[in-house]
């Protein structure tokens, strides 16, 4: 398994089944990082809402800074996050330990 595999599989685990819900999506989120954008709100309203994988990745990457202003609407955990360590010596990303 690749690297890159690894780090897919491992964010798919942690994000099974979490849902959007009444949350805010990545156009809702760009709209709000620009202050109001209208283009914006208008594609939110029609935004996949059920399964994240689905969101088109040319539409995420043009939104990079929208990901902080997202919010999940779901029964996850409050308070957990995703967290990894880069091992310099191996070039290795593996599970931050803590």
């Amino acid at each position: 398994m690749t690297q890159e595999q690894w780090l897919e599989n491992y964010i798919e685990s942690c994000f099974a089944g979490v849902s959007l819900g009444a949350g805010r999506d990545i156009y809702a989120a760009q709209s709000m990082d620009d202050y109001g954008n209208p283009d914006e709100d208008r594609l939110s309203s029609s935004a996949e809402r059920h399964d994240w994988r689905r969101v088109p990745r040319d539409d995420l990457f043009p939104r990079f800074w929208a990901v902080t202003l997202l919010d999940a609407e779901s029964d996850w955990p409050a308070g957990t996050q995703l967290e990894f360590t880069w091992d310099r010596e191996t070039g290795t990303v593996g599970k931050d330990p803590f």
